[in-house]
């Protein structure tokens, strides 16, 4: 989980690279990224993402689209290397995987919808409360 939630959070920085300046402290980062994201009311952005695996020698590297509608609709289409939807909507998680022709639906537990990623893109969570953030100098966390 905590590798997941690191993740995210480079993905937030990749997504919003302008309030990663190296003069800011890393609560001031978190912070502006807060702002940017409680503007906006959807998203669709590309991504990549590396999955380390102790069974495996070297990461998978999968690519896909994210699309986000506030309040509560996600949805995430991995294109590479296999394609695969999975949709959050409203506490339901959908997995739909094409070469098996299956759709997984499953209501999530109140523990699953407070996982990091869900009140983070929905804006139920803040950043400095979910992830321990240090910048480069010494002294500098949130």
């Amino acid at each position: 989980m905590k590798l997941k939630r690191r993740r995210f959070l480079w993905l937030l920085l990749v997504l919003f690279p302008s309030f990663a300046s190296p003069l800011q402290a890393p609560r001031e980062v978190a912070l502006n990224i807060e702002k940017a994201f409680a503007s906006l009311r959807s998203l669709r952005a590309d991504f990549e993402q590396s999955y380390y695996s102790a069974s495996m020698a070297t990461p998978l590297l999968e690519k896909g689209k994210l699309y986000l509608q506030k309040p509560d609709l996600m949805r995430w289409e991995y294109l590479e290397p296999e394609r695969n939807i999975f949709i959050y909507k409203e506490g339901v998680s959908l997995a739909y995987f094409p070469e098996d022709n299956q759709l997984y639906r499953h209501a999530l537990s109140p523990e699953e919808k407070d996982w990091a990623i869900f009140p983070l893109l929905t804006g139920r969570a803040k950043i400095a409360d979910t992830f321990r953030s240090e910048g480069n100098s010494a002294g500098s966390t949130m």
